[in-house]
């Protein structure tokens, strides 16, 4: 048996890049190496980096598995590249995952249970007015990028900036849930890894924001330990919420190796959590966390960066 080799695709932060142990995923790779699984890193399909001596060396090893961590809708061309050249390889998340996940109304589809979403642009008036305050968000946006909070009577556009800047998507329109008293906009960012004993749940993160009716990392709201602001049981339903939609996504497609999922999750005024979109490529909120307070949560953003690789690892013994 030889050892497994995970390739992981990201996007070009830097012609330097810093050296790995500066990195999480750098870290990660030391220690997958340590345990026996060697980690590629490429940004484009014609090099391959992998980590030896805390150094980027180029290599030229054949991949077991794909860990996609590349922004396929920002960079859709560099993304069919790498595909094109690895596409035939076992892939987690699968494009049809990640497709699923963007796709809000699809996700709607596929988990029930989330706050009233309508795509059809003729009923948007109809029922804002039955609901009195909803989101208009674009149907594939990330980052929270063009949504707003709409009462009855405001004006709804027809189409709004997405997941790619300057690029419009249709809107959809989303029933506001509305949040526990006193604290203005607060989402919960649930992160869930698999891993050979099932699904875990390390750590969850509170986005709250005093100035924005959009709890966003990326808009300015701040994040704090999930276990700080939502009282115990609302945080253990929570979890719960978002590993019964990870099992649910996974037996949509069960031939996809899923490895994570970032399930965001509103509370209304008695508490009960709501599902208001998945992310199939989350962004490592966990992340925000170790940069205010590293000897707290280093350890922790670094072992969320090790787990699919050592996932993809063990169920593509070779």
């Amino acid at each position: 048996m030889t050892n497994p080799t995970i390739l992981i695709l990201l996007p070009s932060r830097a012609k330097e890049p810093p050296l790995p142990r500066v990195t999480p995923f750098g870290r990660a790779a030391i220690s997958a190496h340590n345990l026996g699984v060697d980690v590629l890193f490429a940004s484009t399909p014609d090099l391959c980096l992998s980590v030896r001596d805390n150094r980027w060396v180029e290599s030229k090893s054949t991949p077991t598995a794909v860990y996609d961590r590349f922004p396929s809708r920002s960079k859709p061309t560099e993304w069919g590249d790498l595909r094109g050249r690895w596409g035939h390889l076992p892939w987690s998340n699968s494009p049809k995952t990640t497709d699923l996940c963007s796709d809000k109304i699809e996700t709607q589809e596929i988990l029930g249970g989330m706050p009233e979403v309508v795509s059809d642009y003729s009923l948007f008036h109809e029922k804002l007015d039955e609901w009195g305050s909803g989101f208009i968000k674009p149907r594939y946006g990330a980052l929270g990028r063009g949504v707003s909070r709409v009462v009855s009577g405001d004006f709804l556009p027809k189409m709004a900036e997405g997941a790619v800047s300057g690029v419009l998507e249709p809107t959809i329109l989303q029933r506001e849930v509305k949040p526990p008293s006193g604290l203005g906009s607060l989402s919960l960012r649930v992160l869930v890894q698999a891993s050979i004993n099932g699904w875990v749940v390390e750590q969850t993160v509170a986005r709250v924001s005093e100035s924005s009716h959009v709890a966003n990392v990326a808009m300015g709201a701040i994040p704090i330990p999930g276990e700080e602001v939502v009282p115990r049981q609302a945080l253990s339903d929570a979890i719960d919420l978002a590993i019964k939609a990870c099992e649910t996504i996974q037996s949509s497609n069960p031939n996809d190796a899923i490895v994570e999922l970032g399930v965001d999750i509103l509370f209304d005024e008695q508490w009960r959590p709501w599902i208001i979109e998945v992310n199939g490529r989350p962004a490592g909120r966990v992340g925000a966390l170790a940069k205010i307070n590293p000897e707290r949560f280093g350890a922790t953003r670094d072992n969320l960066c090790l787990r699919p690789i050592l996932y993809l690892a063990s169920i593509h013994q070779i």
